[in-house]
């Protein structure tokens, strides 16, 4: 039920219920404006109360107001309320009837025979405390009686977090003192203009608390025609004007989504056609065509989509209806002259019986997304040849976890495995390191653009092979991966070794040989020489490095020619000796000049050199 008519409703029952009142109590008769009636009343409720023998005290309890209050009633001042008046009848023992029994001034009696029984005066106030019963239960509503002064002659509300709430305390003052705290009437309240023109006013006001009311006043005439007061009927319609606000909000917010959104979202009809019944806004921005070219007709989207699209398309539609749901791609073509590539959702909506009603959707435009997608393909093609065809072993190992995740060919040849089996492995399980070592490696291949190591790795017949691996960082679908590149050193490792022999053994035989032996440069300058070649010369523990050789006489000649061994007398500065040797030259290298190696087979003293 709406407000208005939750309004014009109650003044119904209140015109009907307000004249039955007053003729039930006999105070139609009494001159309109006048305080008679509410000082008959106090004078009847202090004559019960005295025959029950109560204080005002002891009967201000019972009903549950203030004694003050209790006095002001039973002087005239104040008039109470239905609510009152039932507490009052249980508090004396009496029927609600008895306490309107008043006598009009004067010696004589009022006449009985203008009177209602007791038993329909009784069914009137009932009908009467019903109907307040009925206004109470009503959430939101607030009814008002005020005089021509705005002061509160009764009230109902079922409004939460009212201030009209004790009606002893709140009859007889101003209503926007009692409703409000106020000295003077609200900014909007419709109640002034009411009791100066007489005329009924409606509308939505806001209280002072904030809270929203629809409200309607309506005057009340006296029989003279004067206004004596008016009634204000106000429905607390706070939580609407709430939900509208959060609903307005909601729209607003819907709406800049659907502007701004990457999504261009529509619905169309369930028919073959498929003619758009909505487009949203934002269609002009991300594809550039404005929203109302598409409603009603199919054609213009259509001839805007890449030639044999449409065809393909239509095909697929069938699934949309059997399962309610569809995605398609498609090319369409801007506003601008270029083709975009569209991702089209699409949700089948049917009616109550299981009909299809409509068709709705979303467009969303993936051109990036496609761009990127093939430039990842060809780049994982370009890779994939460079991977797989290459004659180098590769492997692409689990940063974290040093599982191997994939291996060329020629990394399956190289360590005996299959595919399938290399790929179920793990680094520890080729590597020879123990296993905490191999995880600082890993970690160190981690923190690096690109690593060189040396390990040792095992082969699945059991062989060990020196490799040298080139490991890089890189990125692959999310998970962090090594790229190793392994070449087999293991001939150059051996080579080394048998160099290494090699020196050995030749420093063995240099120092502890049974021949002076001596290198000497291209200008015959000491190199080195053994202990053996300075006995000769008479040295003893004195170095020869440094020395100068002459040869005093060669049969063969000077200097030897490559890989020739000629025989000569040689003397050595400063010492007397000259020595019998063979000189042979050692064959020059990038990084070795030209170097003698002689071989002293015999000595003789000499007077000099």
């Amino acid at each position: 039920m709406s407000a208005k008519k939750v309004l014009v409703g109650f003044f119904s029952i209140q015109s009907i219920g307000m004249a039955s009142f007053r003729a039930a109590l006999r105070i139609d008769t009494m001159p309109e404006g006048e305080p008679d009636v509410k000082k008959h009343f106090g004078a009847r409720l202090r004559t019960l109360r005295l025959g029950r023998a109560l204080t005002q005290l002891q009967l201000a309890q019972r009903v549950g107001i203030s004694d003050r209050h209790l006095s002001r009633m039973e002087r005239g001042l104040v008039s109470p309320s239905f609510e009152c008046i039932e507490k009052l009848c249980n508090a004396l023992g009496t029927a609600p009837v008895e306490l309107f029994r008043f006598r009009s001034p004067g010696p004589e009696p009022a006449l009985p025979a203008q009177a209602l029984s007791t038993q329909e005066a009784q069914a009137v106030l009932e009908a009467l405390l019903e109907k307040d019963a009925i206004l109470k239960s009503l959430p939101g509503l607030t009814v008002k009686c005020v005089d021509q002064d705005m002061r509160l002659v009764w009230f109902s509300t079922a409004t939460s977090g009212s201030a009209l709430t004790d009606a002893p305390s709140c009859v007889g003052r101003h209503c926007y003192e009692a409703a409000h705290g106020l000295d003077a009437p609200c900014a909007d309240c419709l109640l002034p203009t009411v009791l100066t023109t007489g005329a009924p006013q409606e509308g939505e006001v806001t209280a002072p608390n904030g809270r929203a009311f629809l409200t309607r006043c309506n005057p009340v005439f006296a029989p003279d025609g004067r206004i004596k007061g008016a009634i204000h009927v106000a429905l607390d319609i706070s939580g609407r004007k709430q939900m509208e606000e959060e609903l307005r909000s909601v729209r607003q917010r819907l709406e800049h989504l659907l502007a701004t959104g990457p999504a261009m979202l529509y619905s169309c009809e369930a028919v073959e056609d498929y003619a758009a019944t909505y487009i949203s806004d934002n269609m002009l921005s991300l594809f550039g065509h404005a929203p109302q070219a598409f409603i009603g007709c199919s054609d213009y989207w259509l001839s805007h989509m890449y030639p044999g699209e449409k065809e393909r398309l239509f095909e697929r539609m069938p699934v949309l209806f059997e399962q309610g749901c569809l995605t398609q791609e498609f090319r369409f073509r801007h506003g601008n002259g270029s083709w975009r590539f569209i991702r089209d959702d699409l949700r089948l909506v049917r009616d109550e019986e299981g009909n299809p009603k409509e068709i709705v959707g979303s467009w969303l435009d993936i051109t990036d997304a496609k761009a990127s997608e093939l430039a990842m393909r060809e780049s994982e093609s370009r890779y994939r040849n460079l991977f797989m065809t290459n004659c180098t072993v590769q492997l692409l190992i689990d940063a974290e976890t040093g599982a191997i995740l994939d291996a060329n060919p020629a990394a399956c040849a190289f360590y005996g495995y299959s595919s399938h089996e290399i790929r179920s492995k793990t680094l520890g399980d080729i590597n020879v390191l123990p296993t905490d070592e191999l995880s600082e490696k890993l970690r160190e291949a981690r923190t690096r653009d690109t690593s060189l190591f040396r390990f040792r790795h095992r082969l699945a017949n059991g062989d060990i092979r020196d490799v040298e691996t080139r490991t890089s960082f890189m990125n692959r679908s999310g998970r962090s991966v090594l790229h190793s590149l392994i070449i087999d050193v293991t001939e150059n490792e051996e080579f080394k070794r048998k160099i290494l022999q090699l020196n050995r053994e030749w420093e063995e035989a240099f120092v502890h040989g049974p021949h002076g032996l001596a290198i000497l440069d291209e200008d015959l300058r000491v190199l080195s020489a053994n202990r053996l070649t300075a006995r000769m010369l008479g040295a003893g523990q004195e170095p020869l490095e440094g020395a100068m050789c002459r040869i005093r006489h060669s049969q063969d000649g000077w200097p030897p020619r490559p890989g020739q061994t000629i025989s000569a007398e040689v003397a050595v500065d400063g010492y007397a000796a000259t020595l019998n040797v063979t000189i042979t030259p050692l064959p020059p290298s990038q990084d070795m000049p030209l170097r003698y190696l002689m071989v002293s087979v015999a000595n003789y003293a000499t007077t000099g050199v």
